[in-house]
């Protein structure tokens, strides 16, 4: 498998550096902003393995490693993401695809780049997703979904077949989308919530 640079130092970080770790990727560091300090909790974590150097995004990393995964979550906003992916791809970074092998991905599904899969996710047949998008653990994407650009489909979500998600959008923990329902961008959708309409764009579902 490849070395990966981490971009990330929050939780989220750690739990891409666990599905890489288990995929067999080689972690050539983590990525932290030139101005962020870790916290006591990040450097405990960092310490289950002191052998991972820290860089910051202003070291010549390109040097060190050209294929990275974006390491920081989405839940107010996809816009630390999307503009890091922009980022990250015009300086000339591989952003891979990371797919853990305790999921379950329809070979009929097509995905961009910069996709994040974890553990126990389900996408069945000929489902779309869109660049730099977390499908994250346990959570549930039916037949003939489009997931546009930089979505976040959280923990234990459950999107039923023919929805189309828009680009930006964040779908909370547990929350169950019916059937044939268009979700436009830059919507969130609150762990837990049922969806049966239409949701327009910019929309807040608490």
């Amino acid at each position: 498998m490849s070395k990966v640079l981490i971009f990330g130092c929050g939780g989220h970080a750690v739990s891409c550096f666990e599905v890489l770790k288990c995929e067999g990727h080689e972690i050539a560091g983590f990525v932290k902003k030139p101005d962020e300090k870790l916290d006591k909790k990040n450097i405990i974590r960092f310490n289950l393995s002191p052998q991972i150097p820290i860089f910051s995004e202003t070291d010549d990393l390109m040097k060190i490693c050209s294929k990275a995964i974006i390491g920081i979550g989405q839940i107010k906003t996809c816009e630390p993401r999307k503009n890091l992916f922009k980022k990250l791809s015009l300086d000339g970074f591989d952003l891979i695809n990371v797919i853990s092998s305790q999921a379950n991905v329809s070979k009929y599904t097509t995905l961009g780049k910069g996709v994040f899969i974890f553990k126990e996710a389900i996408i069945n047949a000929n489902v779309s997703i869109g660049n730099n998008c977390i499908i994250n653990t346990g959570s549930i994407i039916e037949h003939d979904c489009n997931i546009s650009n930089d979505c976040h489909v959280s923990v234990g979500s459950i999107i039923n077949g023919n929805v189309d998600v828009g680009a930006g959008t964040f779908i909370g923990s547990g929350a169950v989308i019916k059937n044939g329902i268009s979700i436009g961008d830059s919507c969130v959708i609150s762990a837990g919530k049922y969806v049966s309409k239409n949701v327009p764009s910019g929309t807040v579902l608490k």
